[in-house]
């Protein structure tokens, strides 16, 4: 097992030019049909959509309260205070909010283009454009786009974590370390839960890294 996967991972190749100019022609692509989606919609103006409201509302009202710095539930940790933030940064406090939608059209149009760099990378270039489509011309991933809710930016950094683990395991920095910090923090400020998907990568990551150590060293 241990020497079937050392020559996996020797026979993975890096990214090169081609797979960088796919990526960002999926990102652009998905970024026109999210932003098509977005204008013909009758709801663009609204935090969020008519097929999916979520914590959108919410979100737009803490966002301006921060705005007005006026404390939201008594100051309380309810939420992940993650998107409201967000919104409050991009001055996307009162209605439209259409311009914040089209960035949430961004991050959810760079999330198949990653997506297609991880899978090239780490498995093959079919299963990277197999991949790449389902996340792009799903419906649901047109839905969540237009709603401002945690789920486009979190897919964002959920499939970039999935990516940077995998590096990890493969050649341990402590660069690519205070990277997965870094996006493991952010993406708990989006969803509470993400806590739990954390220690299963750190668990299944340590796994790795233990097993290839071993296999080294017999």
């Amino acid at each position: 097992y241990d020497r079937a996967m050392a020559a996996t991972a020797t026979s993975r190749s890096a990214l090169d030019q081609r797979d960088l100019l796919n990526a960002a022609a999926i990102a652009l692509a998905t970024l026109g049909l999210r932003l098509l989606y977005l204008y013909r919609s009758v709801d663009a103006a609204w935090p969020h959509t008519m097929l999916y409201e979520g914590d959108a509302t919410v979100w737009a009202q803490w966002a301006a309260l921060l705005h007005a710095g006026q404390p939201f539930e008594s100051d309380l940790a309810f939420r992940t205070p993650g998107v409201a933030w967000l919104l409050h940064w991009m001055g996307a406090v009162a209605p439209p909010f259409t311009m914040a939608k089209v960035v949430w059209c961004g991050l959810s149009a760079v999330t198949p283009a990653a997506l297609y760099l991880v899978m090239a990378r780490w498995f093959t270039r079919t299963a990277a454009v197999l991949a790449a489509l389902l996340c792009a011309l799903g419906f649901g991933s047109f839905v969540m786009a237009v709603s401002l809710n945690n789920e486009a930016p979190y897919a964002l950094l959920v499939v970039c974590i999935a990516g940077v683990t995998l590096a990890w395991v493969d050649r341990p920095t402590w660069k690519l370390g205070v990277m997965l910090g870094v996006m493991h923090g952010a993406a708990m400020l989006l969803r509470a839960e993400h806590l739990l998907l954390m220690e299963m990568l750190c668990a299944a990551g340590a796994w790795r890294l233990w097993r290839g150590r071993m296999a080294a060293g017999r």
